[in-house]
């Protein structure tokens, strides 16, 4: 029996479409939840926090590392996540002029938010607000030891 079907010449261009309607949501989504230091009206303490630098690399993957240059983490190219999280943050430097020179700080509050905040242009998005899975990965870059990788 010979099969004579061919692929669909549309499917790659679905696809294609399929993910950046998906970078597009998420991206709606982070702008939507960002607010300024200012304004934050959360009043619970924060309980744990770290200063961190974000290093986006040509395979995809992004690098963190503490503020002294220690390396935390390195999140393999498919942390879509994290890239659209800084991506966010970083388009807020850009456009107030600010470089990357100074870390992002890392906060968890006592009620369990968890938000990634530039100290140098007052941006903050709570990570936390994106479900457990996506909040997984700021969170494990909160613990210390061996076995944080």
């Amino acid at each position: 029996m010979v099969n004579n079907s061919k692929k669909d010449p549309i499917l790659p261009y679905a696809v294609i479409i399929i993910l950046i309607l998906t970078v597009f949501v998420i991206s709606v989504g982070l702008y939507a939840n960002y607010k300024p230091l200012s304004q934050n009206e959360n009043t619970s303490s924060v309980i744990t926090q770290k200063y961190l630098h974000f290093y986006d690399h040509n395979n995809g993957a992004v690098r963190v590392t503490d503020e002294n240059g220690e390396d935390i983490k390195i999140f393999n190219s498919d942390a879509g996540f994290v890239k659209v999280v800084l991506r966010t943050l970083v388009k807020e430097r850009i456009s107030q002029g600010v470089g990357p020179e100074k870390p992002f700080l890392l906060a968890v509050r006592e009620n369990g938010l968890l938000s990634l905040l530039d100290p140098l242009t007052g941006a903050k998005v709570d990570v936390s607000s994106f479900g457990e899975v996506n909040a997984k990965a700021f969170f494990s870059l909160l613990q210390v030891g061996p076995d944080f990788k």
